[in-house]
């Protein structure tokens, strides 16, 4: 990989959010084009699959879809506000630690701690807005009886690239609360060794 696939890809880590808006945008656009979407190279081949292979796919997406909806809503919010709360609260630990340094630097940890627990919360919450499904319902019947394999190619292609916004949308939460954690731990670590510098200080050590 080149020094700037290794920069981008580290900014990714970092700022993992960033990457859903941005990716996130791309398929948005790619799916809004409607019925060009097939002339993408990568759904070129689907209106010559099976028909009944089209509804399998087209059903296993949107079990997929629902899946990924209900963990991301569930898991991730619950510890965003959980370990959110937990940061919070731990703001008070600054008046146990004597050194000024030490203590500004522990408050700027947990403060970015839970900026990134707040933005994994905020993502996770975007799961309960519901994005759109294709080839529901009675239009789904109707393009079944006539057997039209350009139509739920289409709908496959538009399910998976809409399915791709949502694993974008887990991986950006997964990812910023992972960041905040690391970044609680850090604090954590700070304060304790603070804790033991300061007795060793008190019994005389250097």
């Amino acid at each position: 990989m080149s020094v700037v696939s290794h920069l981008k890809r580290i900014f990714e880590e970092i700022l993992p959010f960033s990457t859903f808006l941005c990716r996130a945008h791309e398929k948005w656009c790619l799916v809004n084009k409607s019925d060009d979407i097939l002339q993408e190279e990568k759904f070129k081949k689907y209106s010559k699959i099976d028909i009944e292979k089209l509804k399998e796919r087209l059903v296993e997406e949107r079990e997929r879809a629902s899946s990924m909806d209900e963990k991301t809503f569930k898991l991730t919010l619950s510890l965003s506000i959980a370990l959110a709360i937990l940061g919070s609260t731990s703001i008070t630990l600054t008046k146990f630690i004597l050194h000024p340094y030490a203590n500004k630097l522990f408050i700027i940890l947990i403060s970015i701690s839970i900026f990134f627990f707040t933005i994994s919360g905020f993502i996770a919450i975007n799961s309960v807005k519901t994005l759109p499904m294709y080839g529901r319902g009675t239009e789904m019947i109707l393009t079944g009886s006539d057997k039209s394999q350009k139509y739920l190619a289409e709908y496959l292609a538009k399910n998976e690239e809409i399915n791709q916004i949502r694993h974008l949308r887990n991986e950006s939460a997964y990812q910023s609360l992972r960041n905040g954690f690391i970044l609680f731990i850090g604090a954590i670590i700070l304060f304790v060794y603070s804790l033991v510098w300061d007795v060793f200080q008190d019994c005389g050590f250097e």
